[in-house]
């Protein structure tokens, strides 16, 4: 996935989170014993650089030294391939058909690309470490940046926002994004002061008891 393509799908996900605000999202670290299923229609971590699923493993402590590895022990691979490094978050489900609903829950693991390749949908996968995420909230097709954007905080607004080749979240108080509104001007970092040209902006509402998010503005490059 390009740094455009990401771009592309920001701007599908605003027009339809227009219509249906999305929830929070959480993740907690789980372990799961049985077989698992690539989840069918989930983004792999894209070639750019910024917030992936990969990194979201790695911030839970997931994937790290002894583990740095794919998860999954079988089906294995014929010759030469991707196995057994971990290249990407797999999004993985418990139902053979793959399917999560919006704003459902699945399960992210480390996996090589082998593993990670929709030719291996539908088919069960063994794994030999149980200690992995779940995630609620998940829209099928968006990328980590989003997902990382919805996640609980007490502050208003949610930036997804680039930065040179990189897509990045933050999280805004009411000073922060009227200085966005009117400079285009974030903090990002300790008193690091940058330009942001091309962002998401969302903002957090209660509605009924849960947290939803309404896009509030939009400034993407073309995709």
């Amino acid at each position: 996935m390009s740094t455009d393509s990401v771009a592309d799908t920001l701007s599908k996900l605003a027009t339809h989170w227009t219509e249906f605000r999305p929830e929070s999202t959480y993740a907690q670290v789980v372990l799961v014993t049985e077989p698992l299923y690539n989840v069918v229609g989930s983004t792999g971590d894209p070639k750019i650089y910024g917030e992936t699923w990969r990194q979201l493993l790695i911030s839970y402590g997931i994937g790290t030294g002894a583990h740095d590895h794919c998860y999954t022990t079988d089906p294995l691979p014929e010759g030469a391939s991707s196995h057994p490094h971990f290249l990407v978050g797999g999004h993985m489900t418990l139902q053979q058909d793959g399917h999560v609903p919006t704003g459902g829950r699945c399960y992210l693991m480390p996996l090589c690309q082998w593993h990670n390749s929709t030719t291996r949908d539908g088919i069960a996968q063994q794994h030999n470490l149980d200690r992995m995420l779940e995630l609620h909230g998940y829209n099928i097709g968006e990328p980590a940046v989003t997902f990382r954007a919805r996640l609980p905080d007490e502050r208003p607004y949610a930036l997804v926002y680039q930065q040179g080749d990189a897509w990045f979240s933050t999280n805004l108080t009411e000073a922060e994004e009227a200085r966005l509104a009117s400079e285009g001007l974030i903090e990002e970092g300790a008193g690091n002061t940058v330009s942001v040209s091309a962002y998401m902006l969302l903002k957090r509402e209660v509605e009924d008891g849960r947290v939803v998010y309404s896009v509030l503005a939009t400034q993407l490059p073309a995709g």
